[in-house]
């Protein structure tokens, strides 16, 4: 990968996530320290302004869901206004749980941090460079789609409400979750980072075997200029007497032989021998790629152990994010239908009469959920990858203590656990968000059935009252 122009760390990546965090007090860090020298330190003052915060977010919440239900009297029915009630504290609650998750999880996340910065450095040595840029374009593109819809929301309701309805509760919330994405991203970009690096290993091994081949079949030798940086560094070993590569010296790393039988003495005290073809080129692998493979392998793991930590930090927050979403569309489309077939919505809602506007929040809400389902999913299929890669190369080489190698290695890979769970009810990749779309579309029929029963009870009692009342006055009359 190209080196960035200018050199960024996951930190400061996201200062602008970082300031707008904690105006609303999401974070408890120090605002100083992240200004001057941009790390994540513990800061007492950053602590009670985010329990300051919260609190009063929650309050303000709470007045003013009282005052928008004590003003609702249009008869909702026992069930709407049960839905409605629901939502509207969901929202606070949910980010309380987001302020109490980072006041918990604050050393972690700085360790987090830490270790990631540390793996970028590991990470250098073999080559392999992490683009923050990309984090920063995409915490900043995240932080303007959910500003626009939230403030859109508001401005409807409130022009449709003639009142102000507090939105700030779930525009917060919404926005700490791009903490989790932005962790999750550096992770997914650590992994094919990695996978690219290997499979650029697996070309330049089949594209150098192909020129040192048609340099045999031509009876001549490959200089030094034709082979490519990562052979020459990781593959061949180099005469530096005349330039060319040594093939009668005891290989280093690689030898490439023409006979019809060999035996030679590799890697210590292991011997093989093998028999080849005429004319062929095989190709004999030395300890310096097993150490290669070997180190990638091992910041696989590290990075592997960082995605259970993110995961652990994230764990509950996602379990709510879920909760909320299956809620929050279910009972848009079910304010929807009672909207179409004439009945009273809690006032609210009232936005769920207009079918453009439920349509965007449905799919904006939708988004939220979707977006880290499907990140946390491709972050697991892009860390499962590193094991196809890695035989890749040991296909490239064709070697038999290389193939030994990979094996000893996959299993290392199978044991990497990678794997995103919201608190290990329910794993968050796209069966869930399968299953999630069926149940919205089971409880709508559920609730749409609950309706239509409390409509013909109540339809069915205000006949019996007609009837009583009319006989009533037939025998007054009488």
């Amino acid at each position: 990968m190209d080196k960035p122009a200018k050199e960024f760390t996951l930190i400061s990546s996201m200062t602008a996530l970082f300031y707008l965090t904690k105006f609303f007090g999401v974070i408890p860090y120090g605002l100083g320290a992240f200004y001057k020298r941009k790390i994540l330190k513990i800061s007492i003052a950053g602590n009670v302004w985010a329990i300051f915060a919260t609190i009063s977010s929650f309050l303000s919440s709470h007045y003013e869901s009282s005052s928008v239900n004590s003003g609702d009297t249009d008869g909702s029915g026992t069930l709407t206004k049960m839905i409605g009630i629901s939502l509207m504290y969901m929202e606070p609650i949910m980010l309380v749980i987001d302020v109490g998750g980072f006041m918990i999880n604050q050393k972690k996340l700085v360790a987090c941090t830490t270790t990631l910065q540390e793996l970028d450095d590991k990470l250098k040595k073999e080559n392999i460079i992490i683009d923050y840029r990309k984090i920063r374009r995409i915490t900043v593109t995240l932080i303007v789609v959910v500003s626009i819809f939230e403030s859109g929301i508001m401005a409807y309701n409130y022009i449709q409400l003639e009142d102000s309805f507090w939105f700030a509760p779930l525009y917060v919330s919404t926005i700490s979750k791009i903490w989790y994405v932005g962790l999750v991203y550096n992770v997914k970009q650590k992994f094919v980072a990695i996978n690219l690096h290997l499979e650029n290993m697996q070309r330049k091994f089949n594209d150098n075997k192909r020129k040192i081949k048609a340099s045999y079949d031509k009876g001549k030798r490959l200089d030094s200029d034709q082979i490519g940086y990562l052979h020459r560094e990781i593959v061949v070993k180099k005469n530096k007497a005349n330039r060319t590569y040594a093939t009668k010296r005891k290989p280093d790393i690689l030898q490439v032989q023409s006979r019809n039988t060999w035996t030679g003495e590799l890697y210590g005290s292991h011997k093989f021998q093998q028999t080849i073809k005429e004319n062929d080129v095989h190709t004999v692998v030395g300890d310096k790629l097993d150490k290669k493979l070997l180190v990638l392998t091992q910041l696989h793991f590290e990075i592997a152990e960082i995605s259970k930590t993110v995961n652990q930090m994230f764990s509950f927050q996602m379990l709510f994010l879920m909760a909320y979403g299956f809620m929050a569309i279910t009972a848009r489309i079910y304010f929807v239908y009672t909207g179409l077939a004439g009945q009273s919505i809690p006032v609210e809602f009232r936005s769920a009469q207009s079918a453009p506007v439920s349509i965007i929040f449905i799919a904006y809400t939708g988004a939220k959920c979707a977006t880290v389902i499907m990140l946390s999913w491709k972050t697991k299929i892009d860390g499962q990858k590193t094991g196809v890669y890695i035989h890749k190369v040991a296909t490239a080489v064709d070697e038999d203590h290389c193939y030994q190698t990979v094996n000893h290695l996959s299993l290392k890979l199978m044991n990497h656990w990678i794997n995103f769970t919201a608190c290990g009810f329910f794993e968050l990749d796209m069966a869930t968000l399968y299953a999630i779309t069926g149940a919205v579309t089971s409880y709508i029929i559920i609730l749409i059935q609950f309706n239509l029963a409390y409509q013909r009870t109540r339809s069915a009692g205000g006949n019996e009252t007609l009837v009583n009342s009319t006989n009533l006055t037939n025998a007054s009359n009488a």
